[in-house]
């Protein structure tokens, strides 16, 4: 960001009213970027006022004669100018009236010599609708009465050039007066023109346009509102960085009425929903530009980064226990406003969301426990927080040991258990005579208490037909861990 120092020459103005130095970017000059009120009194002298945090770009500067202090009211003086030079003087255009300015005097053709007009350019303009006078064919600038060139500096007065014109009783003239360079140093253009460091929740302005910001929060939660569309200029981008801090995720939102350009889900795209808040977890970037539609509608673009907010809620299985905006998947609890992406997301999934309680709840069969509801969402409390699922419990793919005390705790990354079978009934087909194609068939027990086909026995070797099969207890288990599933020695995971 560049600092312009600009010197204004004052004058005496109506009672009650101030002058107001303003300006405006070319590239919108109906958005205010800065004013100042100068202090009176106005007796003619030249006072010094920086603007500072300005970028490389073009700005209009306008000099007002304010009733109240602000950026409005008649203009006084106007130009343009960059930002790089380290100081411009302006002049307040000089009125000139027939026999009672100096050196403008009825009867004649010209105006000079004046030493006040030294070291400026200028050109004259004249009031009544005659307006701008053209170099060489209205008139020619003069060093003491001696005809010169349009940009001399030097020249002290100018002269008519209508054949037989003269000056008549209180004719009026007026100088208009271009900036006058006083010390310049050269600029390069860049894409970002200052960083800015947040750590708290902040509103921009419209002077962020251009800069890039990076987001530290000192908070789980960080909220940045951008300016209104309606006071940026189109096409200048802001750039957000997310990288550090201790926030969880950073909240941009939108101003009352704006909109970005991002659509939550793919129902959405043939609708008019679009997003009024995005979120960005640690080392996310986004860059975005104001965009005035054909139809006048305003909304913010999207025209890099982002990647991350189209992940949220996915599962994924990583053998490190650090991924970036990640969560175990254990059935934890988490604070809505911290991880207010995730919740978001939830929200507009579609999937179920059930109560806490519910997410607690158990059923027994044939002597099992299960909790049929923990592969959900929960509401949480209600308010101020929610529950991911239990996943580690339910998956092939469980936790190492470790880890907050959740998973089975067998090994660690990278480790294999094979799957052994859980103590469980298996009805039979029924008891007695199993009828095939080729008759009928029975099962008998035979020597070693194994059953074979044949013989008039029903199946369980007597009269009354067990119609279960059974497996063994733990304790009597072949193999130790026969009532594990198969499992690696993953972490079960959550995108945030």
């Amino acid at each position: 960001m560049a600092n312009e120092n600009l010197w204004q020459q004052t004058f005496p103005v109506s009672a009650g009213n101030s002058l107001v130095m303003a300006i405006y970017k070319a590239s919108a000059p109906s958005i205010l970027i800065s004013s100042y009120q100068l202090p009176g009194p106005y007796i003619g002298q030249t006072q010094l006022h920086t603007f500072t945090g300005l970028q490389a770009v073009l700005y209009i500067y306008i000099l007002y004669e304010s009733p109240d202090g602000g950026a409005d009211g008649a203009q006084l003086n106007s130009f343009t100018f960059q930002p790089g030079s380290n100081a411009y003087n302006t002049r307040d255009p000089l009125t000139l009236l027939a026999n009672t300015s100096p050196y403008f005097a009825s009867g004649t053709n010209f105006y000079g010599p004046d030493p006040s007009l030294i070291g400026w350019n200028w050109y004259p303009d004249i009031p009544g609708g005659i307006g701008i006078l053209t170099y060489g064919v209205d008139y020619v600038k003069t060093v003491n009465g001696t005809p010169t060139t349009q940009d001399d500096t030097t020249a002290n007065g100018y002269q008519y050039l209508a054949a037989g014109y003269s000056i008549g009783d209180e004719e009026k003239a007026v100088l208009v007066f271009l900036p006058q360079l006083a010390a310049s140093t050269s600029v390069s253009g860049t894409i970002v023109s200052a960083t800015t460091l947040l750590t708290a929740n902040t509103t921009l302005t419209n002077s962020a346009a251009g800069q890039a910001f990076l987001l530290q929060g000192a908070a789980p939660a960080l909220g940045i509102t951008f300016p209104a569309t309606s006071t940026m200029p189109d096409n200048e981008p802001i750039f957000i960085n997310s990288a550090g801090g201790t926030h969880v995720n950073a909240g941009l939102l939108a101003a009352a009425g704006d909109t970005f350009e991002w659509y939550n889900n793919a129902t959405l795209l043939g609708s008019a929903t679009r997003a009024t808040s995005l979120y960005l977890g640690q080392c996310e970037s986004i860059g975005l530009y104001k965009w005035t539609y054909p139809s006048g509608a305003r909304r913010w673009l999207i025209f890099q980064g982002g990647e991350g907010m189209r992940m949220v809620g996915e599962i994924i299985y990583d053998y490190s226990m650090i991924p970036l905006n990640t969560v175990f998947c254990n059935g934890q609890l988490l604070s809505r406003t911290a991880y207010a992406r995730l919740w978001a997301w939830v929200q507009a999934s579609g999937t179920t969301i059930v109560s806490d309680s519910a997410w607690n709840n158990t059923a027994t069969y044939n002597g099992v426990t299960y909790q049929a509801n923990q592969g959900y969402f929960s509401q949480g409390d209600g308010s101020t927080t929610f529950r991911v699922p239990k996943l580690w419990s339910y998956s092939y793919l469980r936790l190492k040991a470790g880890t907050a005390g959740f998973g089975y705790g067998y090994g660690f990354s990278g480790d294999f258990n094979p799957p052994y079978v859980q103590p469980h009934d298996a009805p039979t087909h029924g008891g007695g005579v199993i009828t095939g194609g080729g008759g009928s068939l029975y099962l008998s027990r035979v020597s070693g208490g194994r059953y074979s086909g044949g013989g008039s026995d029903t199946f369980g070797g007597s009269a009354a037909v067990d119609i279960t099969m059974r497996t063994g207890p733990a304790s009597t288990a072949s193999t130790t861990g026969e009532n594990l599933t198969a499992g690696f020695g993953v972490y079960a995971l959550l995108r945030t």
